[in-house]
This record gives structure tokens, sequence and C-alpha cells, in this order.
């Protein structure tokens, strides 16, 4: 019933940025769609086919259904986004139509916006030297991967992306 309702949030800090781009389904349909183009399964037990069987072949998963994430309480949060969006909007099931809601708000408002980023940097700190499981080399929160990859990215002067999508690129022109 529900699409795979995305939310995003982005957090300033003096080092980077927090940030949060994620489904509220266990595997985004962007990466159902990347691993059918890639010819790759999906992870296991993260859809089902149209008859309602577990699935990796990202075909089924299209015209069957993504599990939300974090079980109940994932499909919690994908009902409360789906009413933000496609229910305030008038938006009937079925329809390709998607409904979206942006939420801003300014932390300078709250208070001085230089102190705040001091101290989401320093939660940063706080949850990164916090005691790691056993064999986690590194906590990283979100964004900061990306952040690094970007960075790296930066300094080398190109991105790296897949022969298959290189060519479908290449095809474009």
């Amino acid at each position: 019933i529900f699409a795979t309702n995305p939310v995003a949030v982005g957090i300033p800090s003096n080092d980077f940025p927090i940030v949060i781009d994620m489904a509220t389904s266990q595997t985004a349909m962007g990466k159902v769609r990347l691993a059918k183009k890639l010819c790759k399964n999906l992870p296991e037990n993260c859809c089902i086919d149209k008859d309602g069987n577990v699935t990796i072949d990202p075909d089924e998963a299209i015209e069957g259904a993504l599990f939300p994430f974090g079980g109940y309480k994932g499909a919690a949060i994908g009902l409360m986004v789906e009413v933000l969006t496609r229910t305030m909007f008038d938006i009937e099931f079925g329809n390709k139509k998607r409904g979206f809601l942006f939420i801003c708000i300014d932390p300078s408002f709250f208070g001085d916006i230089d102190k705040f980023k001091e101290n989401v940097s320093e939660l940063i700190k706080k949850i990164k030297s916090s005691r790691k499981a056993v064999g986690v080399d590194e906590i990283f929160v979100p964004g900061e991967r990306s952040e690094k990859i970007k960075r790296e990215n930066l300094k080398k002067g190109f991105i790296e992306i897949d022969e298959k999508s290189m060519n479908e690129i290449i095809s474009l022109i």
C-alpha cells in the first residue's frame, strides 16, 4: 500500500553535515531498479513478489512490494509519511501522482547558529568516540561516508561509475 516514502534530513555542523536520506522500506526502489539494470540479486528478506513470496529478483520485487525497515515501527513511520504526503494532498491510492512535504527548520530561529553547529559537532565526536561493537573499526554518522567519497572525488577530479552506466550515459549523447 505504501510507497518507499523517502525521508531526508540535513543538519549542519562545523566538520561536515549530517545527511539522512533514506526510504522507509528496507531497500529503496532506486536500488531495486539499479540491481535490475546491473543484473544483480537483491538482499535477502527485503522484498516480496506479487504473490507474497520473499524474493531476491528485482523484476519480481518491482511487481510485488518492499518490506518496511524496522518491522512495525518502520511501517508506522511509512504510514506517517504516507499521511503527510498522499493523504494530506488527497491523492488516490494507485495514482502515480506523488505528494511531497517539505519542512524546513532554521536553527538560528532558536539560538545562535554557530553554537548549534558546535553542539552538533560535539554530538558527532561523542558518537564516534563511543564504545564500538566487536569487529567494528569506526563508527560513522549518516552522511559521513558520502562526504569522504565527495572529498576524495574532488581531490581526484573525477567520479568512478560502473561500465554499464557509463555506456548508457554515452548512448544518450
